[in-house]
């Protein structure tokens, strides 16, 4: 019976030994071993979470300040605020010019582009990592 478990388990680490992360080509006379890859982080999810930390850091009060200090009518409320500033890090995550993102600013919260373009320095430096 001992044996018998013994025997069970080294075929389950056998057939676990196949399910590596490499995969093989078959091509040619043999098999080549092709390791896979690592994906590049998404920026979007890069930008999202970096704006969690900077949310956890404080950082969140002196953006809150700064853009009520450009418009007031932009800080309905904190959360809006904050999220208004995903919204700005997320387009400059996807490359978008501070130029582009100021003008989605100015249409959507209707103020002027130089208030926008406020709007995303103060945004970028407060939330957005890598973009300041």
């Amino acid at each position: 019976m001992r044996a018998r478990k013994f025997v069970i388990v080294g075929a389950a680490l056998v057939a676990l030994a196949g399910c590596s992360s490499t995969s093989t080509s078959s091509s040619g006379n043999g098999a080549v071993p092709i390791a896979a890859t690592p994906q590049a982080p998404d920026p979007i999810e890069a930008s999202v979470a970096a704006s969690k930390r900077a949310e956890a850091a404080g950082d969140v009060d002196s953006y809150v300040a700064a853009i009520k200090a450009i418009d007031p009518k932009l800080v309905k409320d904190q959360v809006s605020a904050v999220d208004m500033g995903k919204g700005i890090c997320q387009e400059a995550a996807q490359g978008k010019t501070d130029a582009q993102v100021a003008t989605d600013v100015a249409l959507n919260f209707s103020v002027d582009q130089a208030a926008a373009l406020k709007v995303v320095t103060a945004t970028k430096t407060a939330l957005c990592p890598g973009k300041r």
